[in-house]
């Protein structure tokens, strides 16, 4: 990124994943290389003792069209 900077290209490094959208983003002229931005409005955003990034918004996955919850519960 920062050779693309350094070029004037102003790209973005985000986060997000296929369930969850994107939940931080960089701003223009408040880049830090070594981050994924800052975290979007109306989302919370809180790292686990084990590392785990854990979420909540309206940009969060509610479930997939007809399948119930429980489908959900104890999958991993």
């Amino acid at each position: 990124m920062e050779l693309f900077h350094a070029f004037g290209i102003n790209i973005k490094n985000l986060y997000g994943a296929t369930e969850m959208g994107i939940i931080t983003i960089h701003r223009d002229g408040d880049i830090k290389f070594e981050s994924v931005g800052k975290v979007l409005p109306d989302c919370e955003v809180k790292i686990s003792e084990e590392g785990e990034i854990m979420a909540r918004g309206p940009m969060i996955f509610a479930g997939y069209y007809k399948v119930e919850a429980e489908v959900f519960i104890n999958s991993v």
